[in-house]
């Protein structure tokens, strides 16, 4: 179970933090444990996401497809960009994603500062919301919808 590969398996199911927690002490946990870390939080959130999902109500089942396919094609070109990033999403809410960007690396003998990691939380907002162009202005089965992006930033000890 301790395994060079272990850890970064584990750490694309939990955040960084927990999964080398996990990786130095691999016995069974017992109880709820908690840790604090330093790291730079996005949170973005698609603004006119419950227009679409009212406009695409209109169509049934149908509707309901054509709005999880659009949902995912958003997901997934998000998710890319916070990889690219060295982001690593924590929490989906709905339509409302939370990234964090630690100091902690996947070689626990390497960090990055603070500094770093509050840039790279930057710039991947500034690349995402690039991105929204492609939702900007979209043709539906039910008409014409548009999608745009808030983001919120944040810095400290989670």
């Amino acid at each position: 179970m301790t395994s060079p590969h272990f850890l970064e398996k584990l750490a694309a199911y939990v955040p960084m933090p927990v999964a080398q927690a996990i990786h130095r002490q691999p016995q069974l946990l017992v109880g709820p444990k908690y840790r604090r870390f330093p790291a730079a939080v996005l949170f973005a959130d698609i603004s006119g996401f419950t227009r679409l999902s009212e406009l695409l109500s209109r169509a049934g089942p149908t509707g309901a497809e054509e709005l999880t396919q659009l949902i995912n094609q958003y997901f997934t070109r998000m998710i890319h960009i916070v990889q690219e990033y060295h982001g690593q999403v924590v929490k989906f809410s709905g339509d409302a994603i939370t990234v964090v960007f630690l100091l902690e690396t996947t070689d626990p003998t390497q960090t990055v500062s603070m500094q770093v990691a509050v840039r790279r939380a930057g710039e991947c907002a500034l690349e995402m919301q690039a991105k929204m162009i492609n939702f900007a202005d979209m043709t539906t089965s039910q008409g014409q919808a548009s999608l745009s992006m808030k983001v919120g930033l944040g810095v400290g000890e989670l």
